[in-house]
């Protein structure tokens, strides 16, 4: 509890308020007199008076309630958008009296029928989320968000219903932000020695408050979120000379890959990379998909492909497609193994996903000894097939 000494203003009002929100303006201060102001906090006891409504006798007295309370909801709602630096402190006014119309406009409340009735003497009074349609832009809340602020007004007046708003201060800068403004500082001092001739004293400044060479390495290898423009995430700087962008790369991969479905995978995750920019709380994105087909190829192996296949202890071995079964085109390999081609196999089609394409070059790696001349795997015959009988003569 505070107490003020109004002794000295001889010439001061004081003023009240009444339940409609209105001033109520007292006598001024008889010459001599001392007058006390007492204010305190508000608590559930001594807050605005919850909203409560009497019966009415008719539905005169019912429009006139609500003209009243129409009008101060107009006002305040006037001062509300004049006052737009104290945005919610002035929601907090209008909310008793939106509490008020919204209990007198309630489809659901023990004024229905009064509605019903001055809407049939021709009094354009709306239901209550119509009411509040008009204010809605005005107050810069929703109708649900209103109603829950009702809610709560009307649950502890004394608490107040609006959060604390980031109000017109800018907010404090972070340590790294207070470390990068203070690089930038340093970095235009230096260039104005630099240009006034004093070169050691803008060296001796760099020096002072740029990071070492290191620990920029440091910082460079943990990389930046991926964009568009940087699907990889690479953070490297200092150099001017143009350097192959991550679709430059891909081109370059897509056209050297051999495997249509490793292509597909490749190009699959780039364009992942780019669609997840897009995504935020409100979108999300559910598949990326894209598949690669090369021209001339029906087939993702076809006859004469190098395959190469890793087992369980992820050591690779290379096949090589001798035949094509007539029986579902299932294909028929060879697998390079104790230096020479063993017997031809079938590849059933839940196996051959097993096997990957891969260029001669990749081939010649995983064994060099294949491409001995001695050492080529000899071609399947295809199979003879019996002659037809010859026709009896004379027949």
């Amino acid at each position: 509890m505070c107490e003020t000494n109004y002794e000295d203003y001889p010439n001061t009002n004081c003023s009240s308020w009444s339940n409609d929100g209105q001033p109520v303006k007292t006598t001024a201060k008889p010459a001599g007199a001392k007058i006390s102001i007492v204010r305190r906090q508000m608590s559930p006891n001594s807050a605005v008076p919850p909203v409560t409504l009497s019966a009415f006798p008719s539905v005169d007295d019912f429009i006139s309630a609500y003209d009243e309370k129409d009008k101060i909801i107009a006002d305040l709602t006037g001062k509300f958008v004049a006052q737009a630096g104290e945005a919610k402190k002035a929601q907090d006014d209008v909310l008793p009296h939106l509490a008020f119309m919204q209990s007198l406009l309630s489809k659901k409340g023990s004024n229905h029928e009064f509605v019903i009735q001055a809407r049939k003497k021709g009094h354009r009074i709306p239901w209550w989320s119509s009411y509040y349609e008009k204010y809605k832009d005005s107050l810069w809340e929703s109708l649900r968000t209103m109603e829950r602020r009702i809610a709560a007004y009307r649950r502890d007046p004394s608490v107040g219903t609006t959060k604390p708003g980031k109000g017109t201060k800018p907010k404090h800068l972070s340590q790294l932000e207070h470390k990068l403004l203070g690089t930038a500082v340093t970095v235009r001092e230096a260039i104005v020695d630099l240009r006034a001739g004093r070169t050691e004293d803008a060296i001796a400044k760099l020096d002072k408050n740029t990071p070492t060479h290191d620990r920029i390495g440091e910082y460079v290898a943990r990389g930046v979120k991926p964009s568009h423009d940087n699907p990889d995430g690479k953070a490297e700087f200092g150099s001017d000379e143009p350097k192959p962008t991550a679709a430059d790369q891909l081109k370059l991969g897509l056209a050297n890959e051999p495997d249509r479905n490793i292509a597909s995978s490749m190009l699959t995750e780039y364009l992942q990379t780019v669609a997840n920019q897009f995504a935020n709380d409100r979108i999300k994105i559910k598949e990326v998909k894209a598949t690669v087909e090369f021209a001339g190829r029906d087939h993702r192996i076809m006859l004469g492909d190098f395959l190469e296949k890793a087992d369980k202890t992820a050591a690779t071995t290379l096949f090589k497609c001798v035949g094509i079964a007539d029986f579902m085109q299932r294909r028929r390999v060879q697998e390079w193994s104790d230096g020479q081609w063993q017997k031809a196999r079938v590849v059933f089609s839940a196996d051959e996903s097993s096997y990957r394409v891969v260029a001669e070059e990749s081939a010649r790696k995983l064994a060099p000894e294949v491409f001995d001349t001695s050492a080529t795997p000899e071609p399947e015959s295809p199979t003879p097939q019996s002659k037809p009988p010859k026709p009896a003569e004379g027949l």
